[in-house]
């Protein structure tokens, strides 16, 4: 079995309101060019209203893939990816 090691960057570029994406791979100390995409992630949440299940889909070519979810996703995603519950709706999933 082998493995891939790689630094996902995002941040925001204030002189287009825009978000930016870069992947690094670790092992060979280089970037890994990326097409333009356009996804659709839908978040299944549980009764207690924690993230079970992520989809995300290409838009493009209809692919699709599942990520298993749980109490770590969530607080993953709102400490790590959200600026700001309150903005993005998802201030009551729990953690």
């Amino acid at each position: 079995m082998e493995s891939i090691t790689v630094i996902v960057d995002i941040w925001s570029d204030s002189a287009d309101r825009g978000i930016r994406l870069r992947v690094l791979d670790v092992d060979q100390a280089r970037e890994i060019p990326l097409n333009d995409a356009r996804f659709l992630v839908r978040i299944t949440l549980d009764d207690r209203r924690r993230m079970h299940r992520c989809l995300i889909r290409h838009l493009a070519s209809g692919r699709e893939a599942f990520l298993q979810g749980g109490s770590g996703l969530s607080a993953f995603v709102r400490a790590c990816l959200l600026q700001n519950d309150e903005q993005t709706g998802l201030a009551n999933v729990k953690g």
